[in-house]
């Protein structure tokens, strides 16, 4: 009686594992790697902002992000203003549905190089700073199908900014502050609607 259990039991576990590893195989069949392409719509009013995404597994996916705002004189109605950021992040995305679609969440960590008046104050100050910081936070959004190929993706990024800066005076140029250092909670540094293209 105790080889047929003893019997029983290895062909279902052998059963089991075969299931097992057919589910794994086939699901690993269906998995092919897209990488994604991306151009910020923000490019509009001067945001350069491309991004490429690849895929990790069904429902996972890392991105390679860069901005450049280059308004050195200010942009419109903004008192002229400096505004020149040059930044780029590494995130992690995880997706709901599988193969890159629907909803995601994320996280992401970066770095920027800015030259901009950094102030509450901002269209009344004369002060520039100049500076570096690290950018840490989360990113929540939606990608949504259009073709084969073509998708249309909205995400927001808010975190954490950590900044190392100079401070000068606007209209002379003149130092007014020696190196200072900063953090600040940011609903926003990054995001907006994108189009994306996927090999």
């Amino acid at each position: 009686m105790y080889r047929y259990k003893l019997f029983f039991g290895l062909i279902i576990l052998f059963l089991s594992l075969n299931i097992n590893l057919f589910s794994q195989n086939k699901i690993q069949q269906e998995f092919r790697r897209t990488i994604e392409v991306k151009v910020n719509s923000l490019l509009l009013i001067g945001v350069i902002n491309p991004a490429f995404e690849i895929q990790l597994s069904n429902k996972s996916s890392i991105q390679l992000e860069c901005m450049g705002i280059f308004y050195p004189k200010g942009f419109p109605f903004s008192n002229g203003r400096p505004l020149s950021i040059v930044a780029g992040w590494l995130e992690y995305r995880r997706y709901f549905k599988e193969n890159m679609n629907g909803f995601f969440v994320g996280a992401n960590g970066g770095v920027a190089m800015y030259r901009l008046c950094k102030t509450y104050d901002y269209f009344k100050a004369n002060s520039l700073s100049i500076g570096s910081a690290k950018i840490f936070g989360a990113v929540f959004g939606y990608k949504l199908p259009i073709s084969k190929r073509l998708k249309l993706e909205a995400s927001w990024s808010p975190g954490w900014q950590e900044s190392v800066y100079e401070g000068y005076a606007i209209d002379t140029g003149e130092k007014k502050a020696a190196l200072n250092r900063s953090g600040e909670w940011l609903p926003a540094y990054k995001g907006g609607v994108y189009i994306t293209y996927s090999f």
